[in-house]
């Protein structure tokens, strides 16, 4: 619940320990999502999660996941030095090799938060327009095994 972090995560809400509690114990045994820390030294200092995303045009059981929401933090006092890109980059491989199908990252900005869009832009994610009302969406294609 830090401030920083709730002001720019979209629902703009603080989250009540046991429900975070209660999501966090169903999102580390969930098959359609890859979470991990983001270390300082041995400092926990973000996160990062990958979430599988099935493309519309397909039931829910017709086809596999080519798709997924990348959702990331790094707490403000350590902003700015590479952790967050490092996370991703590295996060990216391990998505690559846990879901080989997965072809598109997708990031959900809000659009008053210029520095998640640059740091999304400035690795290659490019900007799709607006997916509601209140966040915009930059994809990534993974053409490579590869990742800049």
């Amino acid at each position: 619940n830090h401030p920083t972090i709730i002001a720019l995560n979209g629902s703009g809400q603080n989250v009540f320990k046991a429900e975070h509690t209660a999501w966090f114990n169903r999102a580390v045994i969930s098959p359609d999502r890859l979470m991990f820390k983001i270390l300082a030294g041995t400092a926990p200092v973000g996160q990062l999660r990958f979430d599988l995303s099935t493309p519309s045009v397909c039931a829910p059981t017709a086809c596999a996941p080519t798709a997924c929401i990348v959702s990331i933090y790094v707490l403000p006092e350590h902003a700015g030095g590479q952790h967050g890109r490092t996370a991703l980059l590295e996060g990216l491989s391990r998505l690559r090799a846990h879901w080989p199908a997965v072809t598109q990252v997708i990031a959900e900005v809000i659009p008053s938060n210029t520095s998640a869009q640059r740091f999304f832009t400035g690795l290659g994610f490019a900007p799709q327009g607006t997916a509601t009302s209140s966040l915009t969406t930059f994809s990534l294609t993974l053409e490579s095994e590869t990742i800049a």
